[in-house]
């Protein structure tokens, strides 16, 4: 695992975890999750990370795969004309990660 990985996924992990407390605040709801374009958008705006959502697809695989986070893949729009969009959220393991509960290697906690 290279360090510039584990940094995007610490980097991730941190901003699922502050749409989440921003938006669902405490409560169970689609709210939780976010598009991974505008992940995407915010990792460079806030942690100054330059990659494009779909750059994005290796990090997040490794951090589904460890069971810190889920997506799900909505559909916007009506045919012919809609699109898919795929949104990410932190799951409670990832959240633990951050806390420091738990370690792993693969991913730096950054400590915003």
């Amino acid at each position: 695992m290279s360090g510039e990985s584990a940094r995007y996924c610490g980097a991730i992990l941190e901003e699922l975890r502050r749409h989440m407390d921003r938006e669902r605040k405490g409560q169970e709801d689609e709210n939780a999750y976010l598009d991974q374009e505008l992940l995407a958008e915010r990792l460079h705006k806030f942690y100054r990370i330059t990659l494009t959502a779909a750059e994005l697809h290796s990090p997040l695989t490794i951090l589904k795969d460890a069971g810190y986070v889920e997506y799900k893949r909505v559909r916007l729009g009506r045919p012919p004309r809609s699109r898919w969009m795929t949104a990410w959220r932190i799951m409670g393991k990832g959240v633990r990660l951050l806390e420091g509960e738990i370690e792993d290697p693969a991913v730096r906690v950054l400590g915003w």
